[in-house]
C-alpha cells in the first residue's frame, strides 16, 4: 500500500514524486511495502510518535515499530526563500525493513544492499540531493532522543537481523509553494 496525498501542492508534491519512486522498490523486492507521505510527530501524555494523517480526522498507529516493511518522510522544520515563489528544505525518508523477506536468498546481513537501492533510485529524481545517510538506530531516532521529558510510545528494538532502519536525509533543491498538480 502507498498511501499518497490527493491533490498535493507545494512541497508535497516533490513528496509525492518521492514516494512514488521509492515505492517501485517493492516490485525489485517482491515483498510489500507500505509508503507514507509526509508525516506528523505527535505528542499524547509526553510520549512521542510518528504517524501518518489517514483523512477524517483519523491517523495511523505509530510508524516507530517494525511491523512491516515500510518508508515514511518527515519534512524540516523550516523551509528557505530562494527566490520568487521558490523555496528549499530538507526531508527525512525513514525505513523499516525486513532484511530476510527482501532478499532470502543472501546468507549475510543484506543492509548494504537495500541502503543501495533506495540510492539508486533517489539518484534519479531531479532538483534534490542526498547528502547523508544514517543507519544506526541511536543516530536514526537522534532527532527526538534529545528531548529529555518525552520519549517514544513504542520503543525501537536495535538494529539487528532481520530488521533494518535507516534514514536518508536530502536537500530539496528547490519547489514552487504555488505548484499544484491532480492526481
Amino acid at each position: 500500500m502507498n498511501l499518497t496525498k490527493t491533490n498535493p501542492i507545494g512541497l508535497d508534491i516533490v513528496i509525492d514524486n518521492i514516494q512514488s519512486k521509492v515505492y517501485e522498490l517493492k516490485d525489485l523486492w517482491e515483498v510489500d511495502l507500505q509508503g507514507y507521505p509526509r508525516c506528523q510527530i505527535l505528542t499524547n501524555n509526553n510520549k512521542k510518535t510518528i504517524e501518518a494523517y489517514l483523512g477524517n480526522n483519523d491517523y495511523s498507529s505509530s510508524l516507530i515499530f517494525a511491523e512491516q516493511n515500510k518508508f515514511f518522510v518527515l519534512a524540516g522544520e523550516s523551509i528557505e526563500h530562494v527566490s520568487n515563489n521558490y523555496y528549499k528544505t530538507t526531508i527525512e525518508i525513514y525505513f523499516m525493513l525486513n532484511l530476510s523477506e527482501i532478499y532470502p536468498d543472501i546468507k549475510h546481513r543484506a543492509d548494504e544492499e537495500v541502503r543501495v537501492d533506495v540510492l539508486n533510485v533517489l539518484h534519479t529524481i531531479p532538483n534534490i540531493n542526498v547528502f547523508k545517510v544514517e543507519h544506526n538506530s541511536d543516530k536514526v531516532f537522534a532527532r527526538f532522543n534529545n528531548r529529555i521529558s518525552q520519549t517514544f510510545e513504542h520503543e525501537y528494538t536495535d538494529d539487528m537481523q532481520p530488521y533494518h532502519y535507516f534514514k536518508v536525509l536530502i536537500d530539496i533543491l528547490e519547489y514552487d509553494i504555488n505548484q499544484t498538480s491532480c492526481n
